[in-house]
């Protein structure tokens, strides 16, 4: 079954939908007016050995937008009850009744037309024909096991789960008394959200369900962990014995590591880290306002036409992966429209080398006269729109993770993303891995190193030079001999930061990626 709309918020579309009204007729016709409602609904589940927490929060809003030709001008409001708002909407739009453009200032594509640039059958088989612009039209995520019912079954849900891990804790320690824990936890993120957006061409709804579950071990201030989950149900969850025994074996070779000479090696990037590596190698300053602002040396590269990396070097955002990989889950960066009504589809952003157009919003495509792409995204209602990205990954090779390991005679496996930076405007980069593993003669070695002071290890460098020295790349399915049967790399759960803060939702991921020459501090 897909995800429907709850009755609060097919409330909260027809209260915004009689504002959209109020605004046509308050205001010039020619002005583009656009409305932007979210009801999201979350739950926190967490169990360790001193407590068990609840806790829940519901956030609700609407923005107003009104696009004059040059300004765009917004409003925003936790009530979306015209009656409740329009003392406070009417002072707003006493500032914009004077602007009458001559004709008008930005023409909403019609379904149709939306619809020509859609190629995922996820988005086309939600959508009738040719729908009538007052007609509604609601995305659903596919949902194979229901969530929780009520508080009390995802505790004992989480509870349970937590006794699994705890279960497989004694048998390990009865086995190497070394491994006693310090500390360990469950926990459980179930957050519902639900967006509405209205112009003069489409009326469209989305429900997007996320799942998210990390189970965690502490020892000597090391940590070890299972992250999992989706868009979707509880399928989306994997949590077996075989987790849980790499939380510890990870757990127990960062106890021991041993301090990382700073150097440059040969790194083979688990696709998690590479996916990081995508994301702020060429994704932030492949991001349209970036390049608008004059932030982003990208698009001085792009109009040069200067190369940026080899031909392994394909770097693609993509907001429209409903199938992660092999999971029975959607990636965690997916929908299937921004918060500016624009419905997803895939975007190269490097191809070969090569600076392809950026990732925009409605704003920074207008200005630059480039085509829009669905990535206008917000914090929440009360934050602003910024071009951002979804799931950013490389494109796939065709070796499998045997074949990588075996081209490489001294370096190291890289596992678990620590964050990362970049300057778009230096091109300067940083990744933070949280467990490297060494490699010798194609053989991964078991010795695990930390940072030269401790903590996680730091790859830095200039981005050009790094997508320069891209050995090879994995196919989707590493570990198979056979092709792949995935249209796209997997995508781990992860987030993403504007100017030090506006966090939103993203995928990291991609291939098994192999890189010369990497500076390791």
């Amino acid at each position: 079954m897909r995800t429907q709309l709850t009755p609060s918020f097919l409330i909260l579309r027809d209260q915004s939908e009689k504002v959209f009204e109020y605004l046509q007729e308050q205001l010039h016709s020619h002005l583009y007016i656009s409305i932007s409602s979210q009801r999201i609904f979350k739950e926190n589940f967490l169990v360790n050995p001193k407590e068990q927490s609840y806790n829940d929060d519901l956030i609700r809003g609407m923005n107003i937008r009104v696009f004059d030709g040059s300004t765009m001008h917004e409003w925003a409001h936790p009530q979306s009850d015209l009656g409740v708002i329009k003392g406070e909407l009417d002072q707003w739009l006493e500032t914009l009744k004077s602007i009458k453009p001559a004709k008008p200032v930005y023409v909403s594509p019609s379904w149709t037309e939306r619809l020509a640039a859609v190629s995922e059958s996820e988005i086309l088989s939600q959508v009738s024909e040719a729908p009538e612009t007052s007609e509604w039209v609601h995305f659903g995520v596919p949902q194979k096991k229901p969530w929780p019912k009520s508080t009390q079954e995802g505790m004992d849900w989480l509870k349970d789960r937590y006794t699994d891990f705890k279960n497989e804790t004694l048998k390990l320690e009865e086995k190497h008394p070394a491994r006693v824990l310090d500390f360990s936890l469950a926990r459980l993120d179930l957050s519902f959200e639900e967006h509405c957006f209205i112009d003069s061409s489409v009326r469209m709804t989305q429900a997007l369900p996320r799942v998210l579950c990390v189970i965690a071990a502490v020892k000597k201030g090391e940590r070890g962990y299972h992250l999992t989950g989706g868009l979707g149900g509880m399928e989306t969850i994997q949590l077996t014995s075989e987790e849980f025994h790499h939380i510890f074996n990870d757990l127990e070779n960062l106890v021991k590591a041993e301090p990382l000479p700073p150097g440059r090696y040969d790194l083979l990037m688990h696709p998690s880290v590479s996916g990081v590596f995508a994301h702020e190698a060429f994704g932030h300053s492949q991001e349209g306002d970036t390049w608008a602002r004059g932030r982003s040396k990208a698009k001085d590269l792009y109009e040069s036409k200067e190369s940026v990396g080899n031909s392994h070097a394909t770097i693609l955002n993509n907001p429209a992966i409903y199938k992660n990989a092999w999971e029975d889950a959607m990636a965690w960066g997916s929908y299937f429209f921004d918060e500016e009504g624009w419905l997803a589809s895939e975007q190269v952003l490097v191809d070969q080398g090569q600076l392809q157009l950026p990732m925009t919003d409605f704003v920074s495509s207008y200005r630059l006269q480039i085509p829009r792409t669905a990535n206008g995204k917000r914090e929440s209602w009360s934050h602003g729109i910024y071009t951002r990205q979804t799931n950013t990954y490389f494109s796939e090779g065709d070796k499998t993770f045997d074949q990588l390991l075996a081209q490489v005679k001294n370096g190291y496996y890289a596992r678990h993303p620590y964050g990362g930076m970049e300057d778009p405007k230096g091109m300067g980069i940083q990744v933070g891995i949280g467990y490297v593993e060494e490699i010798v003669d194609g053989q991964l070695t078991g010795r695990t190193f930390k940072g030269p002071n401790g903590g996680a290890i730091q790859m830095t460098g200039y981005v050009p030079d790094y997508l320069n020295q891209i050995v090879d790349k994995s196919k989707i399915d590493a570990f198979s001999q056979g092709k792949d049967h995935s249209k796209y790399p997997w995508n781990e759960i992860g987030g993403c930061g504007k100017y030090h803060k506006e966090s939103v939702h993203a995928g990291c991921g991609g291939p098994y990626l192999l890189v010369s020459n990497a500076l390791l501090s």
